[in-house]
């Protein structure tokens, strides 16, 4: 993946905080929602949960645009993305590999509350 020079979402809306802002613009927002949904549809698409999506792990490059003059927005860190299996699609079973398929993964704070009381 390419350099982001923007960094993550989560470190823009701290550097917004510092400078005494309250929150991210509309515009921007709508921006990195529709990023974000449009990344994970693909990945859907693919059979594949990437299973910590947080604001650590979207990146938006306020610097560089995109041919409709929206910011690059990424979704990164796949680590604990893994293929589904539609015939188990629970959290804690629908994926083979490591971790074992009884064990969720995520970050806890960012996590649904049906993930955390079934894990």
């Amino acid at each position: 993946m390419e350099h982001i020079k923007g960094g993550s979402l989560k470190n823009y809306v701290e550097s917004l905080s510092k400078s005494g802002k309250k929150h991210v613009p509309v515009g921007l927002a709508l921006v990195i929602a529709r990023d974000v949904a449009s990344a994970l549809e693909e990945l859907h698409s693919k059979h594949i949960m990437h299973r910590d999506i947080k604001s650590e792990n979207v990146l938006v490059d306020l610097e560089s645009k995109k041919p409709d003059g929206t910011h690059v927005v990424k979704l990164c860190d796949f680590d604990r993305a893994v293929p589904l299996r539609a015939s188990l699609h629970t959290c804690c079973i629908a994926h083979t590999g490591i971790p074992p398929p009884n064990v969720c993964v995520g970050t806890p704070r960012w996590m649904a509350p049906e993930v955390v009381i079934y894990s």
